[in-house]
């Protein structure tokens, strides 16, 4: 599990990053997710995946732990852009979460 939340923080980070550093007003919020979306990025016994949600409005996410040989979905999301306050949002809920 700590692997889980580590690799998603790593994440935000460069999401958040990488969000702050789009300037061209053509481009899409979201966009510093494009290398990301149809892959599987694995860190140790865990991976995500990424797919576009409708009209690439958001991005959706999801975490497996692979136990026993078997992936087990740990957890899933969603990130979006909001327009009021300017910045990428993101609502995960995961196994054992309060």
């Amino acid at each position: 599990m700590k692997n889980i939340i580590l690799l998603l923080c790593l994440l935000m980070a460069t999401i958040n990053v990488s969000s702050q550093i789009t300037t061209d007003a053509k481009m899409s919020p979201l966009s510093g997710f494009e290398s990301y979306i149809g892959g599987e990025w694995q860190f140790g016994e865990t991976y995500q995946v990424f797919e576009w949600g409708i009209g690439k409005k958001s991005v959706k996410s999801r975490s497996y732990f692979i136990l026993n040989g078997e992936p087990t979905l740990t957890s899933e999301g969603l990130w979006f852009w909001h327009p009021g306050e300017k910045i990428i949002k993101g609502y995960f809920t995961a196994v054992n979460m309060p």
